[in-house]
């Protein structure tokens, strides 16, 4: 049987196309099942279970290490990228002492986000474990900060990370984006 050179252009395309179409999800689900780094985790929580950021602090992967808890949205991949060289250094300083925990929130409702987000954790090599909160988790309102900014308008800060003691107790939260090494040092001392 011979193929038409214009049907064989045809299925050429579509085989291109479809790939281009479905990249991310390639990707990421190469990320998920078959590339088991295990610097890189992603994990499930409960959310009937854990409700709070200190009910996820006492899973017991969590439990007798301090954590840094480092929030990123699905808005803020610019943030990410200029901090994935201080993480790092954090998880290779760090990692066996901290649980350095990454939360993204606000991907649960655009599938195209979520495997965005898995593939930018794994080229930004964002070693350590990785949690996809949905946008209504009602914990993060918690640790929003007001202000007036200059205009004299309230403005709504958002934490770019927290700080936790190995029982599991929120004691610092950083509203700058500057990541203080030496309070990370003192914590796991």
């Amino acid at each position: 049987m011979k193929i038409k050179k214009s049907n064989l252009l045809f299925i050429i395309f579509m085989l291109f196309f479809s790939i281009y179409t479905f990249r991310n999800y390639i990707v990421a689900f190469y990320y998920t099942q078959f590339n088991k780094n295990k610097e890189i985790e992603i994990l499930e929580i409960d959310l009937n279970q854990q409700k709070t950021y200190q009910d996820i602090l006492k899973i017991e992967k969590f439990k007798d290490r301090p954590s840094f808890i480092y929030f990123n949205t699905r808005f803020s991949f610019e943030r990410l990228e200029k901090d994935a060289p201080i993480l790092r250094n954090i998880y290779s300083e760090y990692g066996e002492k901290l649980n350095l925990i990454f939360i993204a929130n606000g991907l649960d409702d655009e599938p195209e986000e979520e495997k965005k987000w898995i593939i930018k954790i794994n080229k930004f090599e964002l070693k350590g474990i990785h949690i996809s909160l949905p946008d209504n988790y009602k914990d993060f309102d918690t640790y929003f900060k007001e202000s007036n900014n200059s205009n004299g308008l309230m403005t709504t800060h958002i934490p770019h990370y927290l700080l936790a003691n190995k029982n599991g107790i929120i004691t610092d939260t950083i509203f700058k984006g500057t990541i203080d090494m030496n309070k990370i040092k003192i914590m796991t001392e």
